[in-house]
């Protein structure tokens, strides 16, 4: 598969995040993905075979229930919010294309280990919303064990009490990390001929 250069001018920079983040805040204070999560799931969509498009998936980005549209303050500022989760999800898609220059957005402990856990579960999250998409893995030899690391660090929420418990010492969690950035890139190649993307840039040729 010929790669592309990665432009790193594409991606959001730390002012662009932190003008999501308070988009979110005051959109969907109380259900809206945390940037972690969010970096996760737009991962898997960037990987999947069938790309669905950014608009389509704001209410689950804003943890709204099924059948609920966004209540935004006014047009523009529903345009910013899709404009700039257009623009994160085309600079994931682009790093992976390329296959350099991606860079999860992970939050990371007083120590400085990262922690990978709403980044995994962000992408299990979009992998549940095309579950017929991401059969053909289960049965690819060249991907066995692809999941493992995603699946250990989202295995590490404890949905009953919400909190992360830590089963990993620090070496492993960076192991893991590792292991799930390899994974990304792994699967995009993988759903790379069969992928029908949609959205700002439309379909590739």
């Amino acid at each position: 598969m010929t790669k592309n250069h990665f432009d790193p001018s594409q991606a959001l920079d730390d002012d662009d995040l932190a003008r999501l983040d308070a988009l979110f805040e005051a959109v969907s204070p109380d259900t809206a993905m945390l940037l972690e999560e969010l970096d996760g799931f737009f991962t898997a969509l960037a990987c999947s075979a069938d790309r669905l498009p950014v608009v389509d998936v704001v209410p689950e980005v804003l943890g709204l229930e099924p059948g609920i549209e966004p209540r935004f303050a006014s047009s523009a500022q529903a345009e910013e919010l899709h404009a700039l989760l257009q623009r994160h999800l085309d600079s994931v898609d682009a790093a992976l294309r390329a296959g350099e220059g991606f860079a999860p957005i992970l939050m990371h402990d007083d120590d400085g280990a990262p922690g990978g856990n709403l980044w995994a579960i962000g992408f299990l999250r979009a992998m549940s919303l095309q579950p017929d998409s991401w059969k053909a893995v289960d049965d690819s030899v060249e991907l066995d064990g692809v999941f493992e690391p995603i699946e250990a660090l989202a295995g590490e929420f404890d949905e009953e009490s919400g909190e992360i418990r830590r089963t990993m010492s620090d070496e492993q969690r960076k192991e893991a990390v590792d292991e799930m950035i390899e994974s990304a890139f792994s699967l995009y190649d993988y759903f790379s001929p069969v992928r029908t993307p949609t959205g700002a840039n439309g379909p590739r040729h």
